[in-house]
């Protein structure tokens, strides 16, 4: 069973109710958790309101009509729900700031969907973007491009921080894209934060993205090898600032070789972190099937060809 403390953590709206009220288990604030809850994850919704009951009744407190009502609403649409369906989920980064995506965090690898869901290495991209804006708050980036978005918590990172006046966020699967545009709609960034497919062989695509940008991608170095020279292809013809790319490192010997394929094609490759995957994502309320906790690199690529350019 996990705490209750553990779940009023993951959820940034029950601790503002939390601050609102002075007992945090006063009927208004249980009827205020009922109402929020029903628009999070139904499986994060039954899991919080399971632990939340039992600390009630551990602690002599009544449970109003409102919080039963939701459980066992909410435990029939755990029974019946659809793994497709997106859910809101609220990210609280180090410094406070909170980003709302809409994403299946039950997904499973081999369906064929990951860019339904949020990965580790973007929620380590997301946290490297807020530490550089607390380093520098008035620096703003420009232009930015990111490849394989998925989810698109490190463009709506970039947006809520105003870091960017234009964010092109980019993925290969148009229902990827159709859902992050949802995502942006939800969220009212329209006129900063644009969705389009793109595919990385096809150039012709990517004459549509500004040269010059800067680049963030996250776990883009998966499957054969021989992707890594398509990839380097793509970047060099956008002819970027920078790239600053979070990778998962599942295999060394593949990882040392996109490393030592960027030193062939004239490309600088500079660690700026290395994390351990379990140390990313304690997200104890959702459902994740996933891979096991793996460390992550995050690394920033120079091109030396359009310096100065």
């Amino acid at each position: 069973m996990v705490s209750i403390d553990k779940a009023v953590k993951q959820c940034p709206h029950i601790l503002t109710i939390k601050s609102t009220f002075p007992l945090f288990y006063a009927e208004k604030q249980q009827q205020e958790i009922s109402s929020y809850i029903r628009d999070t994850s139904p499986v994060y919704a039954a899991q919080f309101l399971k632990a939340f009951i039992t600390d009630l009744e551990a602690n002599d407190i009544e449970v109003t009509s409102d919080i039963w009502e939701a459980f066992f609403e909410i435990k029939e649409l755990v029974r019946g729900s659809d793994d497709s369906v997106p859910y809101k989920v609220e990210y609280t980064l180090s410094n406070s700031t909170v980003v709302e995506i809409y994403e299946n965090r039950a997904i499973m690898v081999n369906k064929g969907d990951t860019g339904h869901r949020t990965w580790e290495s973007s929620l380590a991209l997301a946290e490297l973007i807020c530490n550089m804006n607390d380093c520098n708050p008035s620096e703003s980036i420009g232009c930015v491009i990111e490849l394989g978005s998925g989810t698109g918590l490190v463009s709506m990172t970039l947006a809520k921080l105003q870091l960017a006046a234009k964010i092109y966020c980019t993925d290969g699967s148009m229902n990827v894209v159709n859902e992050l545009q949802r995502t942006i709609d939800r969220c009212g960034l329209q006129d900063i934060v644009i969705p389009s497919q793109l595919l990385w062989e096809d150039l012709k695509q990517a004459e549509k993205l500004p040269k010059g940008a800067d680049i963030f991608a996250g776990d883009i170095l998966y499957g054969l090898c021989e992707n890594y020279k398509t990839i380097l292809d793509l970047l060099i013809f956008l002819e970027p600032r920078r790239a600053i790319l979070s990778n998962p490192i599942r295999n060394a010997k593949s990882y040392e070789y996109f490393k030592t394929l960027c030193a062939e094609m004239g490309i600088n490759a500079k660690i700026i972190k290395t994390l351990s995957g379990a140390s990313i994502d304690d997200t104890d309320f959702m459902v994740v099937v996933s891979i096991p906790p793996i460390p992550i690199e995050i690394i920033e690529l120079e091109f030396p060809l359009f310096k100065g350019a």
